[in-house]
């Protein structure tokens, strides 16, 4: 599932709440054993780390600069639908307003 946050515009980038990023601010590859992210709340600290921040942790633990207006969530991925309740709960506590992207069409 990806939510747009509305403060955001359509020509930003797009980001994962639940993959992992290296220094460069790229994906990791699915081969890395930090690729996923394996607990709902290391992924919703990314992301609000990301949304309010604009700092991601590489995964050799340095921050790094990152921007993004939309946020994408893996449903194939282990406890996809935890994942999901957390970055809700998560949001609305930080006064991160989310929506389906079909909302906004």
């Amino acid at each position: 599932t990806a939510y747009e946050i509305y403060q955001c515009d359509w020509s930003s980038d797009v980001c994962s709440s639940d993959l992992g990023y290296d220094i460069e601010g790229r994906l990791l590859p699915r081969s890395h054993p930090k690729a996923l992210i394996a607990d709902a709340l290391d992924a919703v600290r990314q992301l609000i780390g990301i949304a309010r921040d604009g700092l991601v942790t590489a995964d050799d633990g340095t921050p790094v600069p990152l921007t993004a207006g939309t946020f994408l969530l893996h449903c194939d991925t282990p406890a996809a639908g935890a994942f999901a309740t957390a970055v809700a709960d998560a949001t609305k506590r930080e006064g991160i307003e989310i929506r389906p992207l079909n909302e906004l069409r």
